[in-house]
């Protein structure tokens, strides 16, 4: 078995970076309403370290709530980011690898 870190190293870059820039292109609205509590949030981050990771997760992923879908969502993002996978995994992957992330589970 191996074992890999999904996003800067299987997925280049962060996909939960990419997948927020993609929301924001197909819904605007709903992506810029959570701006200013997801900026404040961010700052607390850097200013007090990862104990509020979770916080601005969850500030920065709020804006799922305003999507009828989000699966449909999901899945055009990975329609048009799959090529974002590194060519040298897909060759070698094998089917009892390990993949840890940090990005939420509905995106993965």
């Amino acid at each position: 078995m191996n074992v890999y870190d999904f996003d800067n190293t299987v997925f280049t870059p962060d996909s939960s970076l990419c997948f927020l820039c993609y929301s924001l292109r197909c819904y605007p609205r709903a992506v810029s309403s959570i701006l200013p509590a997801s900026i404040w949030q961010l700052f607390c981050y850097l200013k007090e370290g990862r104990k509020n990771a979770k916080k601005l997760k969850e500030s920065l992923f709020s804006f799922l709530n305003r999507i009828d879908s989000v699966d449909a969502l999901v899945e055009d993002f990975w329609d048009e980011y799959f090529d974002h996978i590194e060519p040298w995994y897909l060759t070698q992957k094998r089917a009892d690898d390990l993949i840890i992330s940090a990005s939420p589970e509905f995106l993965l």
